[in-house]
Order: structure tokens, then C-alpha cells, then sequence
């Protein structure tokens, strides 16, 4: 207790910026939460945590009918079910609303500001790179959209880096040194094995790109093994190495099924480029942010007394970084390089402070540290985004995606009975309560499947001709994500028979008709 309240006193002036630093990110996340509509995967949690909520059980729920969903996808309906349960926690206290469906995302987000406080000064024992991390995690756009959307990517950050901290203290955090080679392999922190294989095992949970883990364990052996290639403890890290290629021989040879399915999310040498721009995202300029990259990975490498946990930062950035654009075998998606950004704010909040310490040592002025600091505060950040028209925080017709809530406002208040819909039931979520027939289509899965649902894979011709036969009005509705489960003929059915709805409520990427 004397230790911390030392600490606080110490570095009072750290701490109150740490606490507005906090305050902003909180105010950032909360603010107009449900401003918003449910767009894309968001669905897919809001309907399996309302099942959970309802029912106890892990299947997802259909607002139009009340009741559990005949959608049978018990791998998607209990995905991250320890993010889930937390919303659903929510849910037994309040209405589920999209702001509160929204709130665990955006608390998690909060924390994360001060997890990442306090993990970037264990790696780096210096107090302003740690605040100036915090700040620009607290103003990230990628962050600040995805902590204000129903997924469990906020909390799959937070957890990912406890778990890496964990596993770096784990393997490097001790300090005594040891000539036999056996002792030097054995010589970890045993302490931290039990938060590795709570935090691992919990983040592997929530995402399988956990195991990209093993490909920053490697390069981080082989480049502790370069680095220390003329001291003694270059053994270890060499042995260490061998351990980790004969690991992955004997996991190919004995268990072909875990080695299949490990490379079965693996592409080699793909083009996945566009990684980088989600990443540069985050700052006014990508070539601000790139040059600071650099120069922080520079300073954590070259300027710390202890070299690893630089080397450890570094390895996890861009040994991830590298793998998303060459190796992994899936869509480009800022949520999917989200967990790698802390590590990137790490590096360039280092480089902040390389040149403010550059600038303050030629100039012998404190001020001018200050100045570059307060600097990187003000031009850093991507601070024009909450000016756009269309953001987290408010859309208009213009958006990249469809108003579903106005969308079906629309489609309710002119529905009448006996009339049912052609659209993506899983978006149900906006015409609770309306009890309509809907023929669902739309997904991965296999049509066999999709049929004993009463779901097409693909809406065609004759699909939409037996609808109308058989009820009086029928109502489409589908996104431009959407057109590439209609077939064109569809399409062009809908165009020359049936009738497209024109009003304030249905503007943007989204088609309205009304077939009768």
C-alpha cells in the first residue's frame, strides 16, 4: 500500500492525465451508443444472446415469431459464449435495446485503455509512452467502432494482450542466469503459467487467431538467438527453436488432424495488403504513423536496457502484421488485424517519445519534450472522422450500409395480414413482434441444411412466383451485400413485376418491393 501510494504521489501529474485519458475513451465509447443500427454480424450476437436470455440455452432467437429461432447453427449460436453471457447478463436488467446490447463492447473497451497503461509500462518501464499508448488507443477510430458494436472482438484485445504479457513474463522474466544448458531451458518464471493457460485458453475461446501466438513465439526465439548469438544464453534461445520445429514435425506425423486444421487457415504468399491501411488508420497521416512506427521499433530495440520485451512488442506487431497479408486464409477485415493494434500503439508511442527526447537533449529544454508530446495529442490522431457524415456515431442515406431499423419501420407500418416477406431473417431483430411468414435466404452452410430450415441458399424466379401465389402481398428486402444470394433473373423480376418502394425511410443500399 506505502508502495502505491508513493507511486501515486510520485507521479501524480501521469495518473490525473491517465484519468482523463480514461474519462475520454469512456465518453468516446458511450456516447450515442444506440444511435446506430445493427448492422452485419452484429445480428448474429443480438439473436443468440436474446436466446440465452430467454431460454438459458445457447440457440438463437427470432424476434418476428418470439420464440427460438428454426435456424440450426449451434457453432455460431454458442461462438464466444463467455462474451455473450455478459450481454446477457445485461439483458436480465434491462430492455435490449441496441445501446445496451452495445455496453459490454464499449466497457471492455474502457478497461482496455487502462490494461494497456499498465502493460505497456511493464514492457517498456517508462510512464509517458505507457499514457501516450492509453491516449491513442482512447481515440483509435478501428477501436473506438468496433468497442461500439456487439462482437467479442473488445474483449478478444484485451484478453490476446494479457495473455501475450503473460506468456512474454512466462519465458523472460527472470533474471538469474545459468551456464548448463538444461537449467537455462527450464529457466522461466513458473508464476505466470497459470495466468498463460488461463488467459491463452480464454482467448483461444473467443478467437481462433490466437494461434498466431506460436508464429510471434518463433521469430521471437530466432531473433533473441541473433541478437545473443555471442553470449552463452544464445543456447537457449537456439534450443528453443529445435523444440518448436520438432514440435510441429511431431504434431504433423502423430496428430494430422489439429496439423490439417492449423493449415487449413493458412494461404501462402496472398496479397492481403490492405491490412496495412487498417492499421495506418488510426492516425492523420499514414506516413506519420509509419515513420514513428519505425522509429519507436528503433528505440525499443536499440535503447532500452533490457532489450527482450522490446524485441517481444516488435516480433508480436509485425510477425502478425506479416502473416495477415501473406498468410492468413481469410477476408480482409479491420476486426480480424484488431487485436494486433495495441502492439502498433506501443511502438509508436515510443517513437513519440524517442523524438521528444531527441528534441529535448539537442534543445536543453524541458519545454520542447512537453511540446512534442502535447503535439502528438493534437496532430496524431484521425480526429476529422468525427466530423464525417457517416461514422459510429451517426449515418445518413450515404452510409456504407443500410438503415435496417428505418428499413423495416417502413415495411411494419405498411404490412398488413396475411402478407409475408422475402428477406435475411436473421436481421429479425427490426420487425420484432410483426409474426409475418418470411422465406429466409442467404448463407455458407449447405443447402440441405438450409432447406429442413425452410431457407433457400439462393432466392430465384421461381422461389419469389411461388410466394406470391401463395400470399396476397409479399414484401423483398435485401442490402447490395445481399445480390449475391439473388439470382439476376430474380433481380429482374422484381423490377418489372413487382413494385419499388419510394420513401424517406427506405434511402441508401437497401431495395424495398412490394409484390401483389
Amino acid at each position: 500500500m506505502d508502495k502505491i501510494k508513493k507511486e501515486l504521489s510520485q507521479y501524480k501529474w501521469i495518473y490525473i492525465a491517465l484519468l482523463g485519458v480514461v474519462v475520454f475513451s469512456a465518453v468516446l465509447r458511450l456516447w450515442g451508443l444506440g444511435n446506430n443500427p445493427f448492422v452485419a454480424d452484429e445480428f448474429l450476437d443480438v439473436n443468440a444472446t436474446q436466446g440465452y436470455h430467454q431460454t438459458g440455452v445457447w440457440q438463437a432467437w427470432d424476434f418476428n415469431q418470439g420464440d427460438v429461432s428454426v435456424r440450426d447453427n449451434p457453432d455460431s449460436d454458442k461462438r464466444a459464449w463467455v462474451y455473450r453471457w455478459q450481454v446477457a447478463q445485461v439483458l436480465d436488467h434491462f430492455e435490449p435495446t441496441e445501446f445496451n446490447f452495445r455496453l459490454v463492447s464499449a466497457l471492455w473497451g474502457i478497461i482496455t485503455t487502462i490494461i494497456l497503461y499498465f502493460v505497456t509500462f511493464s514492457f517498456t518501464k517508462n510512464r509517458w509512452i505507457a499514457l501516450i499508448t492509453a491516449f491513442l488507443w482512447a481515440v483509435s477510430i478501428p477501436a473506438i467502432e468496433l468497442n461500439r458494436k456487439v462482437r467479442m472482438y473488445s474483449m478478444f484485445v484485451p484478453i490476446f494482450l494479457i495473455f501475450s504479457w503473460s506468456l512474454f513474463q512466462f519465458i523472460d522474466s527472470k533474471k538469474k542466469k545459468t551456464s548448463s544448458l538444461v537449467a537455462s531451458i527450464l529457466n522461466v518464471n513458473w508464476i505466470y503459467l497459470v495466468l498463460v493457460i488461463i488467459f491463452g485458453t480464454l482467448s483461444y475461446h473467443l478467437h481462433q487467431l490466437t494461434g498466431n501466438i506460436i508464429f510471434v513465439l518463433f521469430v521471437y526465439f530466432v531473433a533473441m538467438f541473433v541478437i545473443k548469438r555471442k553470449e552463452v544464453v544464445a543456447r537457449r534461445y537456439g534450443t528453443y527453436v529445435l523444440i518448436m520445429l520438432v514440435g510441429g514435425l511431431l504434431v504433423k506425423l502423430f496428430v494430422p488432424n489439429l496439423w490439417e486444421q492449423f493449415m487449413s487457415s493458412l494461404t501462402f504468399f496472398d496479397n492481403h495488403w490492405n491490412y496495412i491501411g487498417h492499421i495506418m488508420s488510426n492516425y492523420w497521416h499514414p506516413i506519420l504513423g509509419g515513420v514513428l512506427l519505425i522509429v519507436g521499433s528503433w528505440y525499443l530495440l536499440t535503447k532500452q536496457v533490457d532489450e527482450r520485451p522490446g524485441v517481444w512488442v516488435v516480433s508480436s506487431f509485425f510477425t502478425i502484421l506479416v502473416s495477415a497479408i501473406f498468410l492468413w486464409n481469410r477476408n480482409v477485415g479491420p476486426q480480424y488485424i484488431f487485436f494486433v493494434q495495441p502492439f502498433g500503439f506501443m511502438l509508436v508511442a515510443s517513437g513519440v517519445y524517442a523524438l521528444a527526447s531527441y528534441l529535448q537533449s539537442k534543445l536543453g529544454s524541458r519545454s520542447v519534450f512537453m511540446i512534442v508530446i502535447i503535439a502528438s495529442f493534437v496532430l496524431l490522431p484521425s480526429y476529422f472522422y468525427f466530423f464525417q457524415d457517416n461514422n459510429t456515431y451517426h449515418i445518413n442515406s450515404k452510409a456504407d450500409t443500410a438503415n435496417y431499423r428505418k428499413v423495416f419501420l417502413f415495411v411494419k407500418k405498411n404490412v398488413n395480414d396475411g402478407d409475408a416477406m422475402i428477406t435475411r431473417n436473421f436481421r429479425n431483430y427490426y420487425f420484432s413482434g410483426l409474426n409475418i411468414p418470411v422465406l429466409d435466404f442467404g448463407s455458407e452452410r449447405s443447402e440441405e441444411k438450409l432447406k429442413d430450415e425452410g431457407k433457400v441458399k439462393k432466392i430465384d424466379v421461381v422461389d419469389v412466383e411461388k410466394m406470391i401465389a401463395q400470399y396476397p402481398t409479399v414484401w423483398i428486402i435485401y442490402s447490395d451485400n445481399d445480390e449475391k444470394f439473388i439470382t439476376k433473373e430474380a433481380r429482374l423480376y422484381f423490377m418489372q413485376h413487382c413494385t419499388k418502394q419510394n420513401d424517406l425511410l427506405v434511402r441508401g443500399k437497401v431495395y424495398v418491393y412490394k409484390c401483389e
